[in-house]
């Protein structure tokens, strides 16, 4: 996901906002040269809140297109079994991306017969440096190591 800082107040006095979603790109040289860069250019010039990026990307791509975005960047990974908000990303010289965070969300292990079946709630302000912020929502009902209080 990248995110821009725009946003709009309706009538009722809610922030409104627009997305942009994209496929999975490139599929040839021709799209990572043009199709794609022209892509990020068309959509860093609407007034988006975030777009999202549906698709398989090489980590170096990825890393490559957070530096071109200069926005921020969340990558949600899902079944990993962990749960963590980090910035893993450096660039060629060592520095770190603080515009790139990897969200990795619950997985749940069925072949152990608990029901760790949990969430993760995402804040979206547009008017934060960060865009986005995350809470990790445990399922009270489906608590399992340590029953509820």
């Amino acid at each position: 996901m990248v995110a821009t800082a725009t946003a709009t107040t309706t009538g009722a006095g809610k922030s409104a906002y627009s997305i942009g979603l994209w496929g999975d790109l490139p599929y040839s040289d021709l799209q990572k040269t043009s199709g794609v860069p022209n892509l990020i250019a068309d959509m860093n010039d609407q007034t988006l809140a975030f777009s999202v990026h549906d698709g398989d990307m090489t980590l170096q791509a990825l890393r490559e297109e957070t530096i071109e975005f200069r926005k921020p960047v969340a990558v949600v990974q899902g079944d990993s079994h962990y749960r963590r908000v980090d910035k893993p990303f450096l660039n060629a010289s060592g520095q770190r991306l603080e515009n790139f965070t990897r969200v990795e969300t619950f997985g749940d292990n069925p072949q152990n017969g608990n029901n760790d079946a949990q969430w993760l709630k995402v804040m979206v302000d547009p008017r934060s440096r960060e865009v986005f912020s995350y809470e990790f929502q445990i399922v009270p009902a489906n608590r399992t190591a340590v029953p509820a209080p």
